[in-house]
């Protein structure tokens, strides 16, 4: 498996991935443009994450996604990667934290993160967006 940059171009890939999921896709003018996927050796995308730099010393990881076609093991594997790399990236770039939100009912990657060293600093998050300009 391999680290590559996501490209504007393939955010139909990731809009199809969350709708699966059952998830609402987030338009794509509001993802950063720093995302990162992972892909197999069969050169197929696994999964996908976004950093959002900050104007302070963290970084926030989050519309973490998977191909829900793909085979769970795998899939698993590829998203430890994924948190790996990211927290590459985020030190890479001078970085001191990275946070994400991940929803109560995600327990895979809450399992995930506490294996790679996260520490949990809320319980019972609920995240709400509004868009201003409506």
């Amino acid at each position: 498996m391999k680290l590559e940059l996501i490209k504007k171009e393939d955010y139909h890939v990731y809009k199809d991935w969350w709708e699966a999921h059952g998830w609402e896709p987030l338009p794509q003018e509001f993802l950063p443009p720093l995302g990162l996927v992972i892909v197999n050796d069969k050169n197929e995308k696994i999964c996908a994450g976004w950093l959002l730099q900050t104007n302070a010393n963290i970084v926030i990881f989050e519309w973490i996604v998977s191909d829900p076609k793909s085979n769970k093991d795998e899939r698993r594997k590829c998203i430890e990667y994924l948190y790996e790399s990211a927290c590459t990236v985020v030190k890479d770039m001078d970085y001191a934290l990275i946070m994400q939100f991940i929803m109560p009912k995600k327990n895979s990657l809450e399992k995930i993160a506490k294996n790679d060293g996260w520490k949990r600093t809320d319980s019972g998050l609920s995240l709400w967006l509004k868009d201003v300009r409506i």
